[in-house]
């Protein structure tokens, strides 16, 4: 959520990171995060601090990919049904 609101996953900014997202490749959108402009110039403009958070980011993601690859192996596959009576829509 960080990341959206602060711009770094917004369609403008990281389309390449979005689609992975979309497409379930979450540990090759992490290594396409950090990609970005924001993360490799950080140092240079006097602002390292982004580079933790986008790390962390990149961390959330590629740990989320494990998560599902760990559930689909004890479970068949199946997560849980949706509660909500709308369609979940990828980011």
């Amino acid at each position: 959520t960080q990341s959206y609101y602060r711009g770094t996953l917004t369609p403008k900014h990281s389309p390449k990171t979005r689609k992975l997202i979309n497409q379930g490749k979450f540990k090759e959108a992490a290594k396409e995060l950090l990609n970005h402009e924001e993360y490799r110039t950080a140092k240079e403009r006097g602002r390292s601090g982004i580079q933790r958070r986008m790390q962390d980011v990149a961390q959330a993601l590629e740990d989320y990919e494990e998560f599902l690859q760990e559930t689909k192996a004890a479970s068949g596959g199946r997560l849980a049904k949706n509660p909500n009576p709308y369609t979940p829509k990828a980011i």
